[in-house]
């Protein structure tokens, strides 16, 4: 089921599916208009581990994420608005490891994160693990966020093609996500934080037409790049609706093998 959401020049779809093979969603998905309908909060959250953890983890961080939908409204600064959301995603790993540590079979559990404050001029965003977010315009692909993973690291230093991420034996190894390890260690997300920078590669800046695109690995790790930006050449033909429905759609013909969740933004 895909839901949605108009506001003042962003048109807003979410949806998540359990797959065709797994017998339990571990995504979790949220939205929160900003104050005053001036933007949306998105969070995406993939949960894993223990014999129920990765429900849990997810839905915990997604809560967390949520509730500091009252500190990144666009009217505040863009520094303090960004450190809201490493302080939420600081806060949802501590929530996360102490339910763990406080229930046996959740020993271990862990989740990975992105959340993104999106008005009509911009998206200030941040994540740790392989969820990720997509900036479209005109078909073509500006941006995406650099996973946590060791298949990202391989693609960085030029051993295996983007094409090859989501077939690699390693595909599944992170080196970041909430919960989980020593609670003594930092949440590493990114994009970092670059004191007396003019600009910020933690908001992007968007454009009429522009459309984001949030999704975890059940999504991109099951089409591919090359289809995933094919289906998303002609952005301003369909709603965005149409394009999150299109998206959950590809994922369960090429087999279904996780969970997929998508959110779609598009600035009208």
């Amino acid at each position: 089921m895909i839901d949605t959401l108009m506001l003042p020049g962003l048109e807003v779809a979410w949806g998540t599916h359990v797959g065709l093979v797994r017998a339990k969603n571990e995504d979790a998905i949220g939205v929160a208009p900003l104050a005053g309908k001036s933007g949306v909060l998105v969070v995406v959250s993939d949960g894993m581990g223990g014999q129920a953890g990765g429900e849990v983890a997810s839905r915990i961080v997604r809560d967390r994420l949520l509730q500091s939908a009252g500190a990144v409204s666009p009217e505040r600064p863009l520094l303090a608005r960004f450190e809201a959301l490493r302080r939420a995603l600081d806060e949802a790993n501590q929530l996360v490891r102490a339910r763990a540590g406080a229930q046996l079979d959740l020993n271990g559990m862990g989740a990975t994160a992105l959340a993104a404050v999106v008005t009509p001029h911009s998206a200030l965003h941040l994540h740790v693990g392989d969820s990720r977010l997509y900036h479209f315009r005109g078909g073509q692909r500006l941006y995406r966020t650099q996973d946590h993973s060791v298949v990202e690291v391989l693609r960085q230093v030029g051993q295996i093609g983007e094409a090859d991420m989501h077939s690699h034996p390693s595909r599944n190894r992170l080196l970041a996500f909430l919960g989980g390890g020593d609670s003594a260690i930092s949440v590493e997300a990114t994009p970092k934080w670059q004191e007396g920078s003019g600009g910020q590669e933690a908001e992007l800046t968007l454009a009429p037409g522009d459309v984001l695109l949030i999704c975890t690995d059940g999504l991109n790790g099951v089409i591919g790049e090359d289809t995933l930006i094919g289906l998303m050449s002609r952005p301003n033909a369909r709603s965005a609706r149409e394009v999150a429905d299109q998206l959950v759609g590809a994922a369960l013909s090429a087999g279904g093998a996780d969970n997929v969740t998508v959110a779609v933004v598009r600035v009208t």
